[in-house]
């Protein structure tokens, strides 16, 4: 084999090395079993959980079923008609990275308040001990009549050795859900490990020489000097690589907009038995038909004497979840309505500024001004900001100092432009 020869069979190897790495990672090994339902039965799944959790039978009030009438992907999809949910454990390692995913149906109607559809995934050490909640959606606050998707890619604390998914609806006495809620698609899958990319085409490099013994192949220093180069290049791509930048979404792009469109109110900070929301408020909106109404005692009931809500990427993010949040790239101003019941409330207003090890990339407030009792646009200036990882979509705060018997104020079309 001459040195040209050579040369086009080492290139092709790690050319072809790296094509792989940025080729869909479709045969991944999902560790659940049965996520997607497409056995037509619940394979794989508990439902007897100790809080009461049920599958129910067909003719009873709290009822799960598996058919082919409306599936995300596949054949089958499952169905909640009422009370109960169900779940599944499975062993995962700890310090290792894995990607979380799947989807929701929630139909229109149901009452306002009091239930809730959701997907939780929870991590657990060895004595069953819950170390986080790495994904935890209300699927009600998702869009309706329409498949919601979601994905969340995080790190297993060292004492994690199992992920227990929990899917399912809840109501209090008297209330109705929207219903059927449909579930599907889930998977729990490893995350190659950039090291372990990297140590492989280490390999390959280490071997050169061996290799060119062997075909008795001697290289010029120019040569040797372009392979030193090509190698050295495609080390820093693999570690450059690690981890695929999230897709910038497009603008406008809304928190709420008759409905809750993006990002989820999880965020309850202070004295968060202060405050009353309610996200299907018809009093006035500014558009549509709907807004939010927001209550605030100013009872201190946990001696904080403030209280705040943060609209989070996925359900609880306080920067713990890798891979979480939006890419608002593009965006030049966070936009928002908002309007007092009876003016002169003072509310604070921000975006971003969640910390942890996976944080918000940017922070930014609205002036601080009384509201008045008709609908105002507030702006905040983002132009300048680095929007790349936006989990804190938007954030509000009252205190009893500036509001010492509390107050009732109103949002709408919360978005970025």
């Amino acid at each position: 084999m001459n040195q040209r020869n050579f040369h086009f069979l080492l290139t092709a190897i790690l050319l072809g090395f790296v094509c792989s790495l940025f080729a869909p990672k479709a045969n991944a090994q999902n560790l659940l079993t049965n996520g997607g339902f497409d056995t037509g039965n619940f394979t794989g799944w508990s439902g007897n959980h100790p809080n009461g959790w049920n599958f129910g039978q067909d003719g009873d009030p709290n009822v799960w079923a598996v058919d082919g009438l409306n599936p995300q992907a596949g054949d089958f999809a499952a169905k909640n008609f009422y009370d109960g949910g169900i779940y599944q454990t499975v062993s995962i390692a700890g310090g290792h990275a894995y990607t979380f995913s799947g989807a929701a149906f929630v139909p229109s109607g149901g009452s306002i308040n009091n239930w809730g559809s959701f997907v939780q995934l929870q991590l657990l050490n060895s004595n069953n001990q819950i170390l986080g909640t790495v994904a935890d959606i209300a699927a009600q606050n998702l869009p309706r009549n329409q498949w919601d998707t979601f994905n969340v890619t995080f790190n297993a604390p060292n004492a994690a050795v199992s992920a227990l998914l929990k899917i399912g609806t809840y109501t209090n006495t008297g209330v109705t859900p929207a219903n059927p809620t449909e579930f599907d698609s889930f998977s729990i899958t490893p995350v190659a490990e950039p090291m372990t990319y990297v140590l492989f085409v280490m390999g390959i490099v280490a071997m050169i020489p061996v290799i060119r013994r062997r075909l008795k192949i001697s290289l010029s220093p120019t040569k040797k000097i372009q392979s030193a180069v090509a190698a050295s290049a495609l080390l820093v791509a693999l570690c450059c690589h690690a981890e695929d930048p999230k897709p910038v979404q497009k603008l406008p792009f809304y928190t709420f907009s008759d409905k809750m469109d993006h990002f989820v109110p999880s965020g309850w900070m202070g004295d968060t038995g202060d405050l009353s929301i309610n996200n299907a408020c018809k009093e006035k909106p500014a558009k549509g038909e709907q807004c939010i109404k927001v209550q605030y005692s100013a009872k201190a009931s946990q001696g904080n004497k403030w209280a705040g809500v943060y609209w989070q990427e996925p359900s609880n993010n306080w920067g713990t979840v890798r891979g979480g949040g939006f890419n608002l790239t593009g965006a030049k101003k966070l936009k928002f309505m908002a309007r007092g019941e009876k003016g002169g409330e003072i509310v604070e207003f921000k975006g971003g500024g969640i910390s942890g090890e996976f944080p918000d990339t940017f922070r930014a407030e609205a002036p601080l001004v009384p509201l008045t009792p008709v609908w105002k646009e507030y702006v905040i200036d983002v132009s300048d900001l680095d929007l790349s990882t936006v989990i804190g979509g938007f954030v509000f705060a009252v205190s009893q100092d500036k509001n010492p018997k509390g107050c009732t104020f109103y949002l709408d079309e919360i978005r970025y432009e």
